[in-house]
């Protein structure tokens, strides 16, 4: 398996999104899903916590559950501008089969779209189509999974909290400590000593280990 991990930098200054009209070719007409099919889709992907997009390797928004929407908030209607750090993961999803044919590509990256640090990932919806022939196919699916870091990292701190007992003070420490923040920016920001910081992160961990040895 391939992981491509396009650099933070070269996302940040991604080309402004280009618009992509929905097409679709006469000669799949007869494999668009029925209705009910359609409505199966949209209630399955709803149910995800993460955001979810439906596009085609042309960059046709096709579907796109509620949290994806809010996530990125350029999507409206199907057809519609897939924001260019998204589409930059896509193409190298596409791009990566004809480099790596065969085998399977999972190209993700983190961005900054809107006040959200997003951890974008990218895969074929059928994974039929990682073999090579899937490039002479005019109809096939990209699955885009937008994870919100801030808000997987908020529900890691709460699962935490419960599991090992922590105290109010140890919770807020150890949300900041999951989100890479130094002692000395946690010391700043709850206007406490670096030493007490480093006292509480060490009964955290004492905690994790008993709970784990126990």
């Amino acid at each position: 398996m391939v992981y491509l991990t396009a650099p933070f930098s070269s996302i940040a200054s991604a080309p402004k999104p280009r618009h992509l009209k929905v097409v679709k070719p006469a000669s799949v007409q007869s494999v668009q899903p029925s209705f009910s099919q359609v409505q199966l889709l949209q209630a399955v992907i709803e149910g995800f916590i993460d955001g979810i997009l439906i596009v085609t390797p042309k960059g046709e928004v096709l579907e796109a559950n509620t949290r994806a929407r809010e996530l990125c908030q350029h999507l409206s209607t199907p057809g519609q501008i897939l924001p260019s750090p998204i589409w930059q993961v896509c193409e190298a999803l596409i791009e990566g089969q004809k480099l790596f044919p065969g085998q399977r590509i999972m190209p993700e990256a983190e961005a900054i779209i809107g006040n959200v640090n997003l951890r974008i990932r990218v895969r074929w919806m059928n994974q039929n189509l990682d073999e090579p022939e899937y490039l002479s196919q005019e109809f096939s699916y990209l699955i885009v999974t937008l994870e919100d870091r801030r808000q997987t990292i908020h529900n890691l701190a709460i699962a935490d909290t419960q599991k090992y007992d922590l105290t109010a003070r140890e919770a807020e420490i150890w949300q900041m400590r999951l989100q890479g923040c130094s002692y000395q920016a946690i010391a700043s920001e709850l206007y406490i000593t670096q030493n007490t910081v480093k006292k509480h992160v060490k009964n955290i961990l004492a905690k994790r280990r008993d709970n784990h040895e126990g």
